[in-house]
């Protein structure tokens, strides 16, 4: 089953369905507490619960009126405050209960609304019980975990009854917690927080996987008092199924896409690409950042089918597959003598390792030493017998272990950074240290953003991820300049030299600053995001020499977000921009070369590092409206931090 556009879609970040509500949805054990049952939202004050007789917490009487009976008549209730919590009833379920708790909460959904059946397909969702049970050698973990699940699904559910008079072979508890692990998305309510997982109807479940996706998908967390109860089913929905006829006949997908839970968190589906009618609509089940054969492994493993997307079946691999996985960099000293396979196979078990260490001991000023040891040398037990002077790099700056490894060297040397201050309060010489961490924490994190966004020109789909790192980087360089936040604003010297910025500008109405509502066609998004990289290209110029004073490793790279220097031959980026001028040629009053805004030709003047900020925090805003709409966390958490929590006042006038 797969579902097309039905009409043309010419703009980026479009809604292509309405808001769905879940069929089922599940908090993860650690939120059972602090955030409400029915709608997801955080619990202003946890410790007070509307219905004191549930184990489960509601942010107010109407959300527990709608969910509390579901929770009981589930058998969830009994899973939760009896079997799981006796040690009458061992288990080998090990971990989080959440697919458990949504797969009684779907059974139960089934009973009240009875539909068609097929061995491998409960109203029209996969179940992949049959498939594992075809190939239980193959699948044997997942399997016995299946049987376990439906073994204590059953047990709840008994319990509920009060009916322990034999026991069937649980082969529906089975097929729907199968369901489930199919089928479910988990439901993240910011950048860094995912609370639960949430499975819904044909409309959404239907959309399949590709490693080069034009859609994406956003949640909405609306208070279940202020749901209206049509479920917003005015809205369109611009796809349609196709496929199988008579599964399609026997599912309504207009009805589902209503929704049949009228509560819950809804998931919308939103366009990331141009969309041809009739086009398959596609979204991304696994990270996009990983080689191909990372990513088939793990969508085997999940989801139990082999990709064949037109990345995966290029003839000769995309420039983004290509480069994730490039030994070396020419002409730059990097040593092309190393071995790819076996080398870089052993060095991803040694990344693991120490990532693993890390999480065990705590220590990340041990993990920084080790992974750049390891950038540079390859294996931590040599350091002590190599000249460091003699060192040169081993990884490709944008092979996909250097990019995991520059992700876990910010976040370990902003710990370190923040662990020195709050050790040394009061201490200059401490100050000094952790100001020289954080710097080096904010280098890696420009590179990440830049290595992500050089690969993202080449590949749109990588969208999501180009506008965290940007997000995350530009609020970084704004701490690392040393203002503050909620000042922003009235630094009328900054303002007035910005504000000659178009781009800035530009972005601001994309990020939704103004009132009137906009939307990218492919070639406003491209002519944007060149003039971006022209801009910071131009103002890292002075910063990346200030953040990577005295680094072994971040000396080796020439620019952070400019990949030019490394002499590949980007086929990629020619494919999207199909330009080959110079950035600041193609339109002179986009960028901040032709408008005024320009670094300081000061080493280590902080107005630099200021501009950067402000320009990746904007970047990454716009194509967060993209992917998420303008009313999103991530563009709030962005024009918070640029107004102060003055939503309405534009940063650049």
């Amino acid at each position: 089953m797969e579902m097309r556009a039905s009409e043309a879609i010419e703009t980026l970040g479009l809604d292509l369905t309405p808001q769905i509500p879940p069929l089922s949805f599940s908090l993860f054990d650690t939120f059972l507490h602090s955030h409400c049952s029915s709608c997801f939202i955080s619990l202003s004050n946890p410790n007070s619960n509307p219905n004191p007789s549930s184990i489960l917490y509601y942010c107010s009487p109407h959300c527990s009126k709608l969910d509390s009976h579901r929770h009981f008549d589930s058998g969830e209730h009994h899973l939760l405050s009896h079997i799981l919590q006796s040690p009458q009833y061992p288990t080998t379920w090990e971990g989080d209960t959440s697919d458990l708790r949504a797969a009684l909460r779907l059974l139960h959904h089934f009973e009240e609304h009875p539909g068609t059946h097929k061995p491998d397909r409960i109203n029209g969702l996969l179940s992949n019980r049959e498939r594992m049970l075809e190939k239980s050698e193959e699948f044997r973990d997942g399997l016995v975990r299946v049987r376990e699940g439906g073994r204590l699904m059953s047990l709840a559910r008994r319990m509920r009854d009060g009916d322990f008079n034999g026991f069937d072979d649980n082969v529906a508890e089975e097929s729907v917690l199968s369901q489930v692990l199919t089928n479910a998305v988990e439901v993240q309510v910011s950048e860094q927080l995912v609370v639960g997982v949430a499975v819904y109807g044909p409309s959404f479940s239907w959309i399949n996987h590709s490693c080069s996706p034009n859609a994406c998908y956003r949640f909405s967390l609306v208070g279940s008092e202020t749901l209206a109860l049509d479920c917003g089913t005015e809205e369109e929905l611009r796809i349609s199924a196709f496929g199988d006829e008579e599964i399609v006949k026997n599912v309504t997908i207009l009805r589902d896409s209503a929704g049949l839970c009228h509560y819950g968190p809804r998931i919308i589906v939103r366009s990331i690409k141009p969309i041809k009618e009739g086009e398959e609509v596609c979204v991304s089940y696994t990270d996009l950042l990983q080689p191909k054969a990372t990513r088939r492994t793990d969508l085997w493993l999940q989801w139990q089918f082999i990709c064949n997307c037109t990345r995966c079946s290029a003839l000769q691999p995309t420039y983004v597959d290509r480069v994730l996985q490039e030994n070396a960099a020419p002409n730059l000293g990097w040593d092309r003598s190393f071995d790819t396979d076996e080398s870089y196979k052993e060095l991803a078990g040694f990344f693991d390792e120490a990532i693993s260490e890390y999480l065990s001991n705590g220590s990340p000023e041990t993990c920084c030493n080790k992974l750049e040891f390891m950038l540079i040398q390859g294996f931590w037990e040599e350091k002590l017998q190599i000249d460091p002077s003699l060192l040169s790099p081993k990884f490709h700056p944008l092979h996909f272990l250097s990019i995991n490894t520059y992700t876990t060297l910010a976040s370990a040397y902003k710990i370190r950074a923040n662990n020195l201050l709050a050790a040394h309060v009061e201490a200059d010489c401490h100050t000094i240290q952790a100001f020289d961490l954080s710097r080096t924490s904010v280098a890696y994190s420009l590179l990440l953003a830049g290595a992500v966004h050089h690969l993202f020109l080449s590949e749109s789909s990588l969208i999501a991820t180009a506008c965290n790192f940007w997000i995350s980087t530009g609020e970084s360089l704004l701490r690392l300049a040393n203002w503050r936040l909620s000042d922003i604003s009235h630094s009328s010297v900054l303002m007035q030299s910005l504000g000659k910025c178009s781009l800035l500008q530009k972005l601001e109405s994309e990020m939704g600053f103004s009132r009137s509502q906009t939307f990218s066609t492919k070639t406003e998004f491209e002519k944007i995001s060149k003039g971006f990289t022209d801009c910071v290209s131009r103002i890292s110029l002075n910063v990346w020499p200030l953040l990577t004073q005295g680094h072994q490793y971040l000396k080796y790279i020439k620019d952070p977000v400019d990949f030019g220097w490394l002499r590949t031959t980007n086929v990629g980026v020619a494919a999207v921009f199909a330009t080959e001028t110079c950035p600041c040629c193609y339109c002179v009053d986009i960028c901040c070369c032709s408008c005024g805004v320009e670094a300081s030709e000061r080493k280590g003047d902080r107005s630099g590092v200021f501009q950067l900020g402000i320009h990746c925090l904007l970047y990454g805003g716009y194509l967060a409206s993209i992917c998420y709409g303008r009313h999103c966390s991530l563009t709030g958490h962005v024009r918070n931090l640029l107004c102060g929590g003055d939503n309405e006042t534009p940063f650049v006038s």
